[in-house]
């Protein structure tokens, strides 16, 4: 894990991000082996994650108007000549 938040940091040139990458990646490995090492509760700590994972995307894109998802903005729109 540490060797991939390494090579990350260097990739994106960000020592902060790649060290946020490590630990996040670490996590996830973690929670993998938590779940699988609680054969009984797996099912429901799969649940429970997948759970809060979908709620925190939710969170997260509370703002996105997906109606307009993709179209350019005005910013980014050509002007229009003006005729004098």
């Amino acid at each position: 894990m540490s060797l991939i938040g390494y090579y990350v940091a260097h990739v994106i040139q960000d020592n902060g991000l790649g060290v946020v990458f490590g630990g996040a990646l670490g996590a996830l490995y973690g929670m993998l082996y938590a779940i699988l090492g609680a054969e009984d509760y797996a099912l429901l700590l799969g649940s429970l994650v997948v759970f809060g994972v979908l709620g925190a995307i939710m969170v997260l894109t509370r703002k996105v108007n997906w109606a307009k998802f993709g179209q350019p903005t005005e910013a980014a729109q050509p002007a229009r000549p003006t005729v004098a």
